[in-house]
């Protein structure tokens, strides 16, 4: 009785080395690309040659009968069914002489790991180019089972998509038609495999572009966790820019399986969310698209939608990034940032509020406004983006100092600040006149620069008075505002007081003061309330109103009653345009639905 390595040459002590060596050269003439039906019987007797080794090297349980065979002369011939062989078993020979037939061992299927050869190709494939991966591939033994070639197939292209390591187009070419996954019967969504081939393609190439820089530490699995990650990439975020920092992170052989992202990646949101590290938003959608933190966040019900601008605020903040600060922040009408401004309000912006920072601020001119349209720059219009190093009452006071149409607390407080401060100098220039003169011109100028101050703060007082009217005057019907009926009835009762000023004491100064104002209110009402048509549908009779409005108001100057007429007829205009929306009752409704054109 033969044993399974009789075909393959090798006596019936051959180990598993040895049968390798000559399963190697026996494929040379059976590849399985030539000759499939040769490959298939050369498995086989590979498969029963490598139990027959694996058999012999487990100790027998039943050691062989311990009569010796009968001893042959050399002349005589071997019996019907053996062959000559000086090496059989003596566990063959005494079932020989015991006229049983042999009993063969059992023959198991061998176990393909698909999973480990699929962490060895990522490997091999993200250090290797395509000639040397399809080497590798090509002399995997195991690959030469068509069964085990396409379930290592399925398998690579599953931990492909799980993982995205950085694998360029070539080689994800090469490997699908390895495998025989390059056409559309063979299960893969084309789009969704194009789309893992573009983004394979693009880490590729960008730890290609930056290789000289990428450095890949710890190795060890079991050395790295999420307090290593994190402060690593923090210090890469804050060292390099967007690119190098991801291809750095992509380049690492310890993050290429999901499984070990899928450990890391609590811990890693975790600090994110309480230390909120300084780095630019392409960093940070880098870090949580390759973690997957966004659905992590979701999945524990923490809300990660703003994170990434957060961290860039902070980013921009620091001082290797003065002139990034500066591009953010820059006015939109100048091509280029002040980096010495930006700086200097970043400064003043990070200072205490207390009370003597608002009368500091406020005695420089211009300086309130600055400070809002920087920190309003800054955070993009949402506050909640700024550090806790910025006092939250600080940026309140800031931006709604720095808004011109409207009239707040801040503003009313920086303009009763800034006349305060002329009366009291007003007055101490006054002593000092009278102090050093002492003649009647100089108390005659002393009283000047009070009257100046007075009239310099009334001015004021009343320029903050009609730009809160105006704003009033301004807002549309829907939605609903408090109290309409006044604001309906304001116009005319203004005009009605400024006629009874006229006829009562026919003072043009004092008519003019009240009717002036109120005409002013109803044009402004009128033309943001119904604003003219675009340049391309407007007719010549589209600007007829805003003529005669200043026709009337030019002759009010002969006859101070015509600018009550011209209130009025503005005021009634924009009733009549906007009929259908007016409003006469808190909670009321339209009359009609509006449509446009109106």
């Amino acid at each position: 009785m033969t044993s399974p390595l009789a075909w393959f040459g090798l006596p019936d002590d051959a180990d598993e080395r040895e049968l390798k060596r000559a399963y190697a050269a026996r494929l040379k003439e059976a590849r399985p690309d030539v000759d499939p039906e040769a490959f298939q019987e050369l498995r086989k007797k590979y498969e029963a040659a490598q139990t027959w080794c694996r058999q012999r090297a487990i100790p027998q349980e039943h050691p062989p009968v311990s009569a010796p065979p009968t001893p042959r002369t050399d002349d005589a011939s071997p019996p019907v069914g053996e062959m000559a062989s000086p090496h059989v078993p003596l566990a063959w020979r005494a079932v020989r002489f015991d006229n049983t037939p042999p009993v063969r061992p059992a023959m198991e299927p061998v176990r393909f790991d698909a999973e480990g050869f699929a962490t060895a190709y990522i490997d091999t494939a993200a250090v290797s180019d395509t000639q040397a991966l399809l080497t590798w591939l090509q002399e995997r033994p195991e690959l030469w089972s068509l069964r085990i070639k396409q379930q290592a197939g399925h398998a690579v292209l599953r931990r492909l998509f799980r993982d995205q390591p950085p694998i360029g187009a070539a080689s994800f070419d090469a490997t699908l038609q390895f495998f025989g996954l390059d056409h559309a019967l063979a299960g893969p969504d084309p789009f969704q495999t194009q789309r893992l081939r573009t983004n394979l393609d693009e880490r590729h190439t960008l730890v290609q572009r930056f290789e000289p820089a990428v450095e890949a530490w710890n190795a060890d699995p079991a050395g790295v966790n999420a307090e290593v990650i994190y402060r690593w990439f923090c210090a890469l975020a804050r060292e390099q820019a967007g690119e190098p920092a991801a291809a750095a992170l992509h380049a690492q052989p310890v993050l290429r399986s999901w499984d070990v992202r899928l450990q890391l990646a609590p811990g890693l949101l975790e600090l994110l969310v309480r230390e909120r590290p300084p780095m630019s938003t392409a960093l940070a959608g880098v870090l949580f698209d390759y973690f997957r933190l966004s659905e992590l966040a979701t999945s524990r019900g923490v809300s990660l939608q703003d994170l990434p601008n957060q961290l860039e605020v902070r980013w921009l903040m620091l001082p290797e990034n003065a002139e990034r600060l500066a591009v953010r922040v820059r006015d939109a009408k100048k091509p280029y940032g002040d980096i010495k401004k930006s700086g200097r309000y970043l400064r003043w912006v990070q200072r205490p509020f207390h009370w003597w920072w608002v009368v500091l601020t406020a005695w420089i001119p211009g300086l309130p406004t600055a400070l809002g349209l920087f920190l309003w720059r800054l955070y993009e219009g949402v506050p909640a983006r700024l550090p806790r190093t910025i006092d939250p009452a600080l940026i309140r006071f800031c931006v709604a100092a720095a808004s011109p149409h409207m009239v707040t607390g801040p503003r009313v407080l920086i303009g009763i600040i800034r006349c305060g401060t002329l009366l009291v100098l007003g007055a101490l220039l006054d002593t000092v006149w009278y102090l050093l003169l002492e003649e009647p011109y100089g108390e005659q100028g002393s009283a000047s620069l009070l009257i100046s101050a007075a009239v310099i703060t009334a001015t004021w007082a009343a320029y903050l008075t009609f730009v809160a009217l105006l704003l009033w005057q301004r807002r549309p019907e829907e939605p609903a505002q408090p109290r309409p009926l006044l604001r309906i009835a304001f116009l005319p009762v203004m005009c009605a007081i400024g006629l009874l000023v006229w006829f009562a004491t026919g003072h043009t100064g004092v008519t003019l003061g009240v009717l002036l104002p109120t005409a002013s209110l109803a044009y402004g009402r009128y033309r943001a309330r119904n604003p003219l048509p675009p340049a391309n549908l407007r007719t010549r009779w589209a600007a007829l109103p805003d003529s005669l409005f200043f026709m009337g108001m030019w002759g009010s100057i002969h006859w101070p009653p015509c600018v009550a007429l011209v209130a009025l007829a503005a005021w009634g205009t924009d009733l009549w345009l906007q009929r259908t929306r007016l409003l006469w009752r808190p909670g009321a409704k339209p009359a009609t639905t509006p449509t446009s054109g109106t």
